[in-house]
């Protein structure tokens, strides 16, 4: 399987809406709101995968 199949097949079969609702900014102040909460979450589990 070619690493993107891979990731693609393990990214599916995870529910990213209900993490990405739990780490999304809530308010002003702290980090930016310009982070890419999404690309870091799958981030974490791609690097699980490798």
């Amino acid at each position: 399987m070619e690493p993107t199949e891979k990731y693609d097949a393990i990214i599916s079969a995870i529910d990213l809406d209900a993490i990405y609702y739990a780490v999304t900014k809530k308010s002003r102040l702290g980090a930016p709101e310009e982070l890419n909460y999404a690309a870091m979450i799958i981030s974490c589990f791609v690097r699980y995968v490798e």
